[in-house]
């Protein structure tokens, strides 16, 4: 069952992640794949759950390699975690060869739905567990961004995303556009899509909304969303918004309202937003006239220019929601930007060293799904001691996960049964610590790591045959 070495266990999966062999057991499982047709999968060494959980791990661990996976499972970790395997022999000594290709092709045979869908089981689990104090006011509180992921031209990524173009020429890296939806409270990725780098992040909202299943969902986003057609999405999915305008497109409004563009800040009115013949729409959706508030104020701080900011949300009773209450609201909305941060820096999630489009997509998926997981920690934790998860560091929780699961935990703590306790106790501690000195006028900006090779420009094939023509020569 565990391993003793050097005063560590090493524990199993189940016994440090209850929630992932609750939620994604052996039956689970089978009842997901048995909804997709034509879909059917072994249970031998690389079962669907054992290949679920490599992939997990693959994405928590400093080294993204299959060839590290399969060393990780000659070490006995995961020898328990499916209770239900009918094997006597643990996985570790039926693993007889060093080869990664079993698992590649157990990668390659897991369907990209079953990712998907463990995920979303998370977020479930995660929701009951915060209840009503997880809302505002009865939402479920959702920030809207997207960013984009690289990765290298190989097999059919460029076909699949494309690669970006500017004045110098193409791009060498194949981008891919996404976009995702956070839980304000809970930090967890309820949903995300992605498509090509040519795709708007506005034409992917309508996908995303799709996927939350919440009753009533509240979507906060800024002006890149405060357009006709995410408020189609919106509508047609029973959604509630509240997203930032531009000034040229809140003017507009206000005047096909009849109301005069000269405001105090403050100042709060019901409108009825219709498209014009300019404005970009889904044309599946309906498109009619929908009602909402516009909200204007004049944000002042000490030392830099006032800033107008317009506001558009469909919560109109204003005696329930008020004005003050909507703004302070979309001020929450800079989380998303941090969210986006863990999984692209933290979690290592820039860029996909893949092949094909296919692994790509379960690769983020997997992705998100190991980020859930870590949140859903934070959650568990947060609860124990009366905190937002917020409060917490996520890449602090993110190295204490990592290293149990891989190094295990004090041979103290398994022997008193006080694994999950430990282990919550110290993710608590992990408190955000806020510099009381920081420069507001810092510069977004890194300085590059000099190199002793030049920058490849064009493709790589031409510099080779470039430096084949230089060694004939010689």
């Amino acid at each position: 069952m565990s391993q003793k070495r050097s005063g560590l266990v090493q524990v199993s999966p189940e016994e440090l992640m209850p929630l992932f062999s609750e939620i994604l057991s052996r039956a689970v499982i089978k009842g997901i794949i048995a909804k997709i047709p034509g879909v059917t999968l072994y249970w031998r060494i690389f079962t669907p759950l054992i290949t679920l959980w490599c992939f997990v791990l693959q994405r928590l661990n400093h080294d993204h390699s299959c060839d590290e996976i399969v060393t990780h499972l000659h070490t006995g970790s995961i020898d328990n975690i499916d209770p239900e395997d009918p094997h006597t022999t643990p996985l570790s000594q039926r693993l007889q060869s060093e080869s990664n290709s079993a698992y590649v092709q157990g990668r390659n045979r897991l369907p990209l739905v079953l990712l998907q869908r463990s995920s979303e089981l998370i977020c479930k689990r995660i929701e009951e567990w915060q209840g009503e104090n997880g809302h505002w006011k009865g939402f479920a509180v959702r920030l809207l961004d997207g960013t984009t992921f690289r990765m290298p031209p190989e097999g059919d990524l460029i076909e699949a995303y494309g690669q970006s173009s500017n004045q110098h020429g193409r791009n060498h890296w194949v981008k891919a556009r996404s976009v995702a939806a956070f839980d304000l409270i809970s930090q967890a990725a309820i949903a995300i899509v992605e498509a090509a780098y040519t795709v708007g992040e506005t034409a992917l909202v309508y996908a995303v909304m799709k996927q939350d299943e919440a009753h009533q969902a509240l979507y906060i986003g800024d002006s890149g969303f405060g357009i006709y057609r995410v408020l189609q999405a919106v509508v047609a999915t029973n959604k509630d918004c509240l997203f930032r305008l531009s000034s040229t497109r809140a003017k507009k409004l206000l005047k096909d309202n009849g109301i005069s563009i000269g405001q105090r800040s403050g100042c709060d009115h019901q409108v009825i937003w219709r498209h014009s013949r300019h404005d970009k729409i889904f044309p599946d959706l309906p498109s009619m006239g929908v009602v909402g508030r516009l909200i204007y104020i004049r944000v002042k701080k000490k030392g830099f220019r006032p800033i107008d900011v317009y506001l558009f949300t469909t919560l109109c009773e204003d005696e329930l929601y008020l004005t003050v209450d909507i703004c302070d609201l979309y001020m929450l909305r800079w989380q998303v930007e941090i969210n986006f941060r863990y999984i692209k820096t933290a979690m290592d999630m820039e860029f996909f060293a893949v092949k094909s489009a296919a692994i790509f997509r379960k690769e983020l998926a997997a992705g998100v799904l190991a980020y859930n997981l870590i949140c859903a920690f934070m959650v568990k934790a947060a609860l124990l001691a009366d905190i937002l998860p917020s409060r917490l560091s996520f890449k602090r929780c993110w190295r204490r996960i990592r290293n149990l699961l891989i190094k295990g935990v004090p041979s103290w703590s398994y022997a008193q049964g006080q694994v999950l306790t430990h282990f919550l106790f110290r993710l608590v501690q992990c408190k955000i610590v806020h510099a009381t000195c920081k420069v507001l006028h810092e510069p977004r900006k890194t300085r590059r790591k000099p190199s002793i090779y030049p920058a490849l420009k064009g493709s790589r094939e031409d510099a080779r045959q470039e430096v084949l023509c230089n060694m004939v020569t010689m």
